[in-house]
C-alpha cells in the first residue's frame, strides 16, 4: 500500500470513535502500512485494540479513496507525519493517546522539543494580553518554541508575540490545516508558516465541529512537559 495512502486512512480510522492504541500499534508494527496489511489474528494481539477499530482497519482497506484527497493536500502544502517519523514530536509521542497521523503545513523543527504551551481567555483582557506577550518574548529569549491554539483572545496573542520576535510557533488546531477559525485570525494564521507550522490530526476540510476542540486540546499539552495558562 502506498505510505501517503496508507496514512490518511489510518487518520480516518483513528477518528472514527473510540480510544485508538496508537503506541501499541507502532510498537508492534512499526508504520501505517504495515498495521493496514497485517492479519486479524496479527491485529487481535494489540492491547488495547477495540473490536469496532479491529474492524474498522480491516475494512477501510478496500475503500478506493485516499488517491484524491493526497492530491489535493500536497497541492496545498499540506504534509502527513505519522507517529514513527522523525518529524513527529517526541513530547507527544509519550501521551496516552498520541494521534497515529498528523496533517502539517510548515514545518517542525528539532528545537520545537523545547516547547511550551501558552494558552488563556478568548475574551482576554487589555491586561491579559499584555502579560502574554511579556512572557512570550521572556521564552522566545530562552530558546523556547510557543505553542497555543489559534483561539481568539490570548492565543492568537501569543502566537503574535512568537511571531514579532522571531521566535517560532506551533499552531494546533481543531479544524482541518486548510480552514481559517475563526476568520479574524486569517493574517496570523498563514503567518505562523513563516515561522513554525499548523497541526491538526483531523483531515483536511474539517469544520470547527465544538467536540473537536477539546480533543485537540492534549495535543497541545503534548507537545510540552506543562501546559503554562494565561488568564
Amino acid at each position: 500500500m502506498n505510505p501517503g495512502t496508507a496514512r490518511f486512512k489510518l487518520a480516518r480510522v483513528a477518528l472514527s470513535g473510540g480510544r485508538f492504541p496508537t503506541q501499541a500499534l507502532f510498537r508492534s508494527l512499526r508504520s501505517p502500512e504495515a498495521i493496514l496489511e497485517a492479519s486479524p489474528g496479527k491485529l487481535r494481539q494489540i492491547p488495547g485494540l477495540h473490536p469496532q477499530t479491529l474492524h474498522a482497519l480491516i475494512s477501510v482497506r478496500d475503500d478506493s479513496s485516499g488517491a484524491d484527497e493526497i492530491a489535493s493536500m500536497e497541492a496545498t502544502g499540506v504534509r502527513l507525519v505519522s507517529f514513527e517519523d522523525a518529524e513527529y514530536p517526541g513530547n507527544l509521542r509519550e501521551i496516552p493517546d498520541p494521534p497515529p497521523v498528523l496533517f502539517v503545513r510548515g514545518r517542525i523543527e528539532p528545537e520545537d522539543e523545547r516547547a511550551i504551551a501558552v494558552i488563556g481567555s478568548r475574551k482576554a483582557s487589555a491586561y491579559g494580553v499584555s502579560v502574554c506577550g511579556r512572557l512570550v518574548r521572556a521564552l522566545v529569549d530562552h530558546g523556547f518554541s510557543i505553542v497555543s491554539g489559534m483561539a481568539k483572545g490570548v492565543d492568537a496573542a501569543a502566537h503574535w508575540a512568537a511571531l514579532d520576535c522571531d521566535g517560532r510557533t506551533l499552531a494546533v488546531l481543531g479544524t482541518g490545516v486548510d480552514v481559517v477559525y475563526p476568520k479574524a485570525n486569517k493574517q496570523v494564521f498563514e503567518r505562523v508558516l513563516d515561522r513554525g507550522a499548523l497541526l491538526s490530526e483531523f483531515l483536511p476540510g474539517t469544520e470547527p465541529f465544538a467536540k473537536n476542540f477539546p480533543r485537540r486540546n492534549r495535543i497541545i499539552s503534548g507537545m510540552e512537559n506543562d501546559v503554562k495558562s494565561v488568564q
